[in-house]
């Protein structure tokens, strides 16, 4: 009896894993644009987003089972993780600057930036704009609403940087789709690529 109900409760788990495999490429196929712009801006380039979008749904179904609630989240997530470790070493580096220029003791400016004010622009627009450090940092704590630390552990960096680097990348967006208009406080020292 117990081999029985062994077997049936790994069913069971085979079923629900199955369920959850199909409802995630689902949600993959539905969010394809959002997901595409997002890798887009983060990693500047279509093809290796393209790339991204490959090796996330890879990911996603590698994962034994996820719950309904957190689906959503958990592709997005895969996506900028593909993302990032594309940009790993980039990201790490320009992320020195930060610290070494003690951008990150500068008080963060108003975060009003709204997602949909983000999403607005073009990948290409972000991409030409931001270093890879601010697109990873903007794309995961402002448009995604990540915790700083959060982000800090999916870049593999300080948590103390992420604000910062959101404050300037929106900055530079406005400075950039609006007429030039300047944001004070802003540093210019870090590299753009």
């Amino acid at each position: 009896m117990t081999f029985r109900s062994t077997d049936t409760a790994s069913m069971n788990r085979a079923s629900l894993a199955s369920t959850c495999h199909a409802t995630l490429r689902q949600i993959f196929e539905s969010e394809r644009e959002e997901l595409l712009w997002l890798a887009e801006a983060m990693v500047g380039d279509p093809l290796v987003a393209e790339e991204c979008i490959a090796a996330a749904i890879l990911r996603a179904d590698d994962s034994a089972y996820v719950a309904s609630n957190w689906r959503d989240v958990w592709i997005k997530r895969c996506v900028v993780r593909e993302a990032i470790e594309r940009n790993g070493a980039e990201i790490k580096r320009i992320a020195a600057y930060y610290i070494r220029d003690a951008i990150c003791k500068q008080g963060p400016g108003a975060m009003d930036w709204d997602k949909q004010a983000l999403r607005s622009l073009t990948a290409i627009e972000i991409s030409e704009t931001l270093n890879v450090f601010e697109r990873a940092a903007l794309m995961l704590h402002a448009y995604l609403g990540f915790s700083t630390h959060d982000c800090a552990l999916l870049i593999d960096g300080h948590w103390s940087v992420i604000e910062p680097a959101c404050s300037n990348a929106v900055c530079s967006l406005r400075v950039h789709t609006e007429d030039g208009r300047n944001c004070p406080g802003v540093a210019r020292a870090v590299p753009r690529h």
